[in-house]
């Protein structure tokens, strides 16, 4: 019998007390799947100041395999669209402390990291990509060009808001629901 996890309400409370972000705990689904969290926050330097972001926080998913944090990392998500070298066109995110395995593998995830750590890493991770080790190799590619360019920012930023109409309609019901367990 699995002992009770009581480390997800931790979190939970934690991204609600956050000042760096605004947190939304969906427990009833009204924006999709139950009990998933969505974490809304604008960069405050680097290529993306422009742009505000959603990230969805799933602490327990997988339908062959159940995955359930502190155990496994949570998954992490983008969606929002953002033009990034680690981070793919379904808002997938390529970063080592969410990935399970060892730092010798490449992976460094530990039950200890908890949703600001994951937070603060996603954050520099938009400011220092590694286009070395793409998961979307078309913006790896642009940023090998453009990065020391003062038409790269633009490129982001152009490239955001052309793409951001496919997301306005969750964009606006996560904005509408705010109300509900939502920090502010």
């Amino acid at each position: 019998m699995k002992r009770a996890n009581k480390k997800i309400p931790k979190e939970i409370s934690n991204g609600l007390q956050s000042k760096q972000y605004k947190f939304f705990y969906d427990a009833e689904g009204v924006l999709g799947e139950r009990e998933i969290c969505y974490l809304m926050f604008k960069p405050e330097d680097g290529p993306y100041t422009n742009q505000t972001h959603i990230l969805s926080i799933q602490w327990r998913y997988g339908t062959n395999e159940k995955y359930e944090y502190p155990d496994d990392p949570p998954n992490i998500r983008f969606m929002t669209p953002v033009l990034h070298s680690n981070i793919g066109v379904q808002g997938n995110i390529c970063l080592d402390i969410l990935k399970k395995g060892t730092p010798e593998n490449g992976c460094a995830y530990s039950p200890a990291y908890g949703i600001d750590a994951f937070f603060e890493s996603i954050r520099l991770l938009l400011n220092v990509p590694t286009p070395s080790s793409p998961l979307n190799g078309e913006a790896a590619k642009l940023y090998n060009r453009l990065k020391d360019s003062p038409d790269y920012y633009k490129h982001l930023d152009d490239w955001y808001f052309s793409k951001l109409p496919s997301s306005q309609k969750f964009f606006s019901v996560f904005l509408s629901w705010r109300f509900i367990q939502w920090n502010s």
